[in-house]
């Protein structure tokens, strides 16, 4: 096995042990947690992430950073987790929507961006196992976390 992929397959390990202590913090804590999803998509296609440390299917996205905008974040997190960057003005603000899961409430701002072309997006092995352009009959039998739930159901009924 090469050292990088030694390293990818230890850094997994440290999101699948972290994840849980985390929450277990939060459970504790209850904290707020402000954070930002972003739908990328291409017609009928919108861009899909597998986390190494969370079950189902997601949308680029994280929490926002002490001092940074929501429209910050957005740019960062699809930079970090699938290597695609864009200007501000690609990116569309839908709205802020809360939930509660792990123990935290969650305060999501949403962001779309409508891409005339499908990218290849590159993910880090690590943090993001998998990414990829899915219809929502491919994305609708699987297991979804919330920020896809809570897309197509408040944004974008036309999936």
């Amino acid at each position: 096995m090469s050292f990088g992929r030694l390293a990818d397959a230890f850094w997994r390990n440290v999101y699948r042990c972290g994840y849980p202590c985390a929450r277990l913090v939060w459970h504790l804590t209850n904290p707020d947690a402000r954070g930002v999803s972003v739908a990328v998509r291409h017609g009928d296609r919108l861009l899909c992430i597998r986390e190494s440390y969370r079950s189902g299917l997601s949308l680029p996205g994280g929490g926002t950073n002490r001092g940074e905008t929501p429209l910050d974040a957005a740019q960062r997190e699809l930079r970090e987790e699938v290597g695609l960057d864009f200007p501000a003005e690609a990116f569309v603000e839908l709205g802020e929507l809360d939930f509660s899961a792990d123990g935290r409430t969650h305060f999501v701002t949403f962001f779309a961006l409508d891409l005339p072309s499908m990218p290849a997006p590159t993910v880090d092995r690590r943090e993001i196992v998998w990414a990829g352009w899915l219809t929502r009959q491919e994305f609708a039998g699987a297991d979804c976390q919330h920020a896809i739930d809570l897309y197509v159901r408040h944004f974008a009924s036309d999936l």
